[in-house]
């Protein structure tokens, strides 16, 4: 009977830690049934020296800052497969085909911050005849399970990588070289 219980109590614990883990990859989150992307940056910076290298990194539109936070508006970016080692064939359409914008919220804490992107739109890179730019739909639509708010294979095991390492590189702003002697 003891064996049956700890059997019991091991198999809820694993059931319970999968579930945990299924919204949640590569600093990617399901909250209130929307995909954000989260993640803690270290920095050497205080928070005017931030704002002023997120502001000249020129990937936001209507910035606003108030105490220790910024916000603004994502531009389109685009992700390179190609840089991280992946081919367009192996890489998911909508991330090929479209342009990723989001709302971006800097939180600032001495010698860190956390950047976190919501509503993230995928935006078509093509335009019609008339110049009129691409449809945008919610990420939601290309990654989550179908009927299910839980993220596919697909996105689980390749785009989630790519995206993540796309966000890294444009949110870590300790790489961005300042060159006062030009």
């Amino acid at each position: 009977m003891r064996r049956i219980i700890l059997f019991a109590v091991f198999l809820m614990t694993c059931i319970f830690a999968y579930s945990q883990n299924s919204d949640s990859i590569n600093n990617f989150h399901i909250e209130n049934n929307r995909v954000v992307w989260k993640k803690v940056f270290k920095t050497s910076l205080d928070f005017e020296q931030l704002f002023s290298k997120a502001k000249d990194a020129g990937l936001f539109e209507n910035v606003e800052k108030g105490q220790a936070k910024i916000r603004g508006e994502l531009k389109y970016i685009d992700a390179e497969p190609l840089e991280y080692g992946f081919m367009d064939i192996n890489t998911a359409a909508y991330v090929n085909n479209n342009f990723i914008k989001g709302f971006v919220v800097i939180e600032f804490k001495p010698e860190r911050y956390r950047v976190t992107l919501r509503r993230i739109m995928l935006t078509e890179k093509h335009v019609d005849t008339l110049n009129i730019p691409g449809a945008s739909s919610l990420i939601e639509r290309e990654i989550f399970k179908l009927g299910k708010i839980e993220f596919n294979n697909q996105f689980k095991n390749r785009s989630s990588i790519l995206l993540n390492d796309t966000f890294t590189q444009y949110f870590d702003f300790s790489q961005m070289i300042c060159d006062d002697n030009w």
